[in-house]
């Protein structure tokens, strides 16, 4: 369902030609999703002649892609796959950036800050990674599987791990102020 954003009213209604692993994200008239199937996709909400929206262009993520994509310095678009893998590429024509390889899967939601772009990981890791290269910037380890991303505030990088609660890094460092 695609609504109006100020009155709530239905705009359009359609299936997606593939089964929707996780939360859709939209910027200029088109709609970015991962799919169960292991691929992200593109598609065109104001296409003059079609009824439902087409599909611009897909990619394989490797995996399924759970987590929400996310959009970064404008038009750059991110997202990652349970396979462990993270992409970057600019959300017009599928322009490859960078990719970065965890040790495990990626179900949480990626963060990004003015400094770099957080992954929570299923290898029990929290990565940082450069946004303009993927570079990973650092590396913080926990004593179970991450399952869900991080949140960054004030310099900051809070993750929670199951089993041993809340942790509070320092964003710049990746060392831990508090658990």
């Amino acid at each position: 369902f695609i609504l109006d954003r100020y009155t709530g009213e239905l705009k359009l209604r359609f299936e997606p030609p593939f089964v929707v692993g996780g939360p859709v994200i939209g910027q200029n008239h088109m709609l970015f999703a991962g799919g169960a199937d292991g691929r992200f996709y593109s598609l065109q909400l104001d296409h003059p002649t079609a009824k439902e929206p087409p599909k611009r262009w897909e990619v394989l993520a490797g995996g399924p892609v759970t987590a929400a994509p996310l959009f970064y310095d404008g038009d750059t678009l991110l997202f990652a796959s349970q396979s462990g893998s993270v992409f970057s590429c600019l959300a017009g024509d599928k322009t490859f950036r960078w990719s970065f390889k965890a040790g495990g899967a990626i179900e949480g939601d990626p963060t990004v800050d003015d400094t770099g772009v957080y992954i929570a990981s299923a290898d029990r890791s929290l990565y940082k990674l450069s946004k303009s290269s993927g570079e990973r910037a650092w590396r913080a380890r926990f004593p179970a599987p991450l399952q869900v991303g991080p949140v960054v505030a004030g310099g900051l990088v809070y993750q929670y791990c199951q089993g041993n609660g809340i942790a509070a890094l320092d964003a710049a460092t990746g060392a831990q102020k508090w658990r």
